[in-house]
């Protein structure tokens, strides 16, 4: 327990708090295990105890008080947060399976190497050894050529289908933060998503678009649509936003797409890079949030290191409990 002669908030005051007093390292919390548990921090002492040299050790709710309360209660209660978190995922899994996937089915397509001994009339005496041995080199050149062609093949169509599903969740991932903060719709497209927290705002509409990171999700469409609708305008769609993934070939409406794009595994990674930077430039555009603050500007965030520096105090070794 404090000693009531010493000053509230000072070094002293802190240090005479037992180690695995929350006030210790200047967390408050009123209200414990209860449904109205509210949390304040005194940033001075929290940022000094936890070697975090930044401005926000002078933060305070107001004038009138030593403590900071924290904006939200939850990492996900910030929307930026949401989407950071929904997007490693779906890279995470591109990397770790999807695209393992691929290297390991296409890797599998290869051309046979034939000898003399593998032809029949050389076997039954009718062709002699250099004969066989002809036959034998024309038919592994042509099992290579058709495993290439074969890979060819299997490389656009496997790439194209990943792109498709890739984009499919982002936007999935997108109706479903836009449903999760009011939008009411049910259905939904690209104009509703830029009309979004308010239609009439054509100001806010314009200021999506002027967003320099938009290119990336206007990028992640016209390729989707050109995958999907094989139409030339959706190509020159392509065409006009991002040339540099085209292949350099006469293009005829109603050509497979898929055939005519530059698919690589840098695409993929570019595209879901790119597109995370716009959702989050996004959310901070639509609802006033900020990337940075959104990093620790939580309640969670400080019961994490002030649960972690106690749990440390008990359990200095770090022994599992059993």
């Amino acid at each position: 327990m404090n000693n009531h002669e010493l000053k509230k908030y000072s070094i002293e005051w802190y240090e005479d708090c037992p180690y695995d007093d929350t006030r210790y390292y200047g967390l408050f919390l009123k209200g414990k295990q209860t449904d109205k548990e509210t949390l304040s921090v005194d940033m001075k002492r929290f940022c000094e105890y936890f070697h975090i040299d930044d401005d926000r050790k002078d933060l305070k709710t107001n004038k009138k008080s030593q403590l900071f309360k924290p904006a939200k209660s939850k990492e996900d209660d910030y929307k930026v947060n949401v989407i950071k978190k929904e997007l490693s995922l779906i890279k995470k899994e591109w990397i770790e399976s999807q695209k393992i996937f691929i290297d390991q089915f296409l890797s599998e397509i290869k051309g046979c190497d034939f000898t003399a001994a593998d032809d029949n009339n050389f076997q039954m005496g009718i062709a002699d050894y250099d004969e066989a041995a002809t036959y034998a080199r024309i038919k592994s050149a042509l099992s290579y050529d058709y495993a290439e062609y074969k890979k060819k093949k299997l490389y656009f169509s496997l790439y194209a289908q990943y792109f498709h599903q890739l984009a499919a969740q982002i936007d999935a991932v997108t109706l479903k933060l836009l449903t999760d903060n009011g939008y009411e719709l049910d259905d939904f497209d690209r104009r509703t998503f830029l009309a979004f927290k308010g239609p009439r705002d054509q100001d806010k509409k314009s200021s999506i678009k002027g967003l320099d990171s938009y290119k990336h999700h206007q990028k992640m469409y016209a390729l989707w649509n050109f995958i999907k609708h094989n139409s030339k305008s959706s190509y020159e769609k392509v065409k006009k936003h991002c040339p540099e993934i085209l292949i350099d070939h006469e293009y005829n409406q109603g050509d497979l797409a898929c055939y005519f794009i530059k698919f690589s595994n840098d695409l993929i990674e570019q595209t879901i890079d790119g597109v995370q930077k716009f959702l989050i430039d996004y959310c901070e555009l639509v609802f006033d949030e900020d990337v940075r603050e959104a990093e620790w500007n939580y309640e969670d965030f400080f019961h994490s290191y002030v649960s972690d520096a106690i749990n440390d105090y008990y359990n200095p070794l770090g022994l599992p409990d059993y």
